[in-house]
């Protein structure tokens, strides 16, 4: 299960996500490259304002983690609230969709778990 929150920082937006294991067998999580998540934030009317991959490059590998009952991994990341042209965002109702992108090889974990929106203003 994915949880989510945002904090909003004078350096800007700061999201915090932790995926749980919340069944009682292991998990086991594949992720295909170093991008282990993505977030996409969206203003009031759903035009894209902010997307985590865009303009970054990730390593090309194979990522394994397994995930005992009860356990999470978790991420952190600080968006500086700038639009894609580099501009301040403007003042108003944001949501940002976070999904993880791993593949469950095993364990009772499903996919559509991997995904959670944060309604915030600014």
């Amino acid at each position: 299960m994915l949880q989510a929150g945002v904090e909003l920082l004078e350096e800007g937006a700061k999201f915090s996500f932790s995926l749980r294991n919340i069944y009682d067998v292991p998990s086991s999580l594949l992720f295909s490259s170093g991008q282990q998540f993505e977030l996409v934030v969206t203003d009031e009317d759903g035009a894209e304002v902010y997307r985590f991959s865009e303009g970054r490059f990730f390593t090309m590998a194979l990522i394994f983690e397994e995930l005992r009952p009860g356990e999470s991994l978790s991420w952190i990341h600080v968006w500086d609230c700038k639009d894609k042209l580099g501009r301040p965002a403007e003042p108003g109702k944001y949501r940002a969709e976070i999904t993880i992108l791993a593949q469950v090889r095993s364990g009772e974990m499903d996919a559509e778990e991997f995904s959670t929106v944060v309604e915030f203003e600014l």
